[in-house]
């Protein structure tokens, strides 16, 4: 029993104190996830690559805008997105990028808000990132290929990244045989602790291309590179002096890189129905 302080000397046995330390405890934890279930996601979207691999295909368009079924893969790939409830979309522009903002500028309100991060000259995926950030205005932002799909519940993966107060977090995907990619290899606790070199027949987790990062966390890691053309998987995903605290989120759904001709005939079929 405890006894509250005024002229009245209340006894307060101590179980209901418990209750009222436990109550109030859960009370904060479900405003926290509140938040975290209203926060407006943003992304930043990479469209700014040649797309060399493609050939006569991307000889006039930038790879992002090649359709899907008549419609440019980065409409859909934004119209997605909105359905998912991110807010506002940053695309990093280079090759071609007169074609992308030009096409957007017509744009319908079935994709996010639009804002342009323009390459003067090539930045590689971690300069466009690092630019891009300039124009972030949440706490924590997506990065998505824009010549690939995967599909994964953002929320879910938001709310992993935040409650354990990740840096990076990456979303993974398992495929039978790694030629193609480079397998990640992970703890039972979901850390990330290095990568294989593509090229190995077996099987295994993968980059999905899909990452979400602390915004403040990465501004300064990026203002203290040197270089300002770079490669995010690189220099940063794969590189452990950084101290960054790197986590995997494992998605069972598609996954499709339209970055090879195979696979954009069979995008075709498969993706946004």
């Amino acid at each position: 029993m405890i006894q509250a302080t005024g002229s009245s000397n209340i006894l307060i046995p101590w179980h209901c104190l418990r209750r009222s330390v436990y109550f109030i405890n859960l009370l904060i934890i479900i405003r926290l996830r509140s938040s975290w279930l209203a926060i407006e996601m943003e992304a930043v979207v990479l469209v700014g690559g040649l797309g060399t691999r493609l050939g006569e295909l991307t000889k006039s368009i930038p790879k992002p805008m090649l359709p899907i079924r008549g419609i440019p893969f980065l409409e859909r790939l934004l119209t997605h997105l909105k359905a998912n409830g991110f807010t506002k979309v940053i695309l990093a522009v280079g090759y071609k990028s007169e074609v992308i903002k030009s096409f957007f500028s017509n744009s319908s309100t079935n994709v996010p808000e639009i804002a342009y991060s323009t390459e003067a000259s090539p930045l590689g995926t971690g300069g466009a990132i690092a630019q891009a950030l300039d124009l972030v205005s949440s706490r924590d932002v997506f990065v998505l290929n824009g010549d690939s799909f995967l599909e994964l519940d953002y929320g879910e993966m938001y709310r992993l990244h935040r409650s354990i107060f990740s840096d990076l977090t990456i979303a993974s995907y398992f495929v039978e045989i790694a030629d193609r990619y480079d397998l990640m290899a992970v703890t039972e606790n979901q850390e990330v602790v290095g990568f294989q070199e593509k090229g190995k027949l077996q099987g295994g987790l993968i980059n999905g291309g899909v990452y979400l990062l602390n915004v403040e966390r990465f501004r300064k890691v990026f203002a203290s590179l040197p270089a300002t053309f770079f490669s995010f998987e690189e220099v940063i995903v794969s590189n452990p002096s950084l101290g960054l605290k790197k986590i995997h989120y494992e998605t069972k759904g598609t996954f499709l890189d339209i970055g090879i001709i195979s696979d954009f005939e069979y995008a075709q079929e498969l993706l946004f129905k």
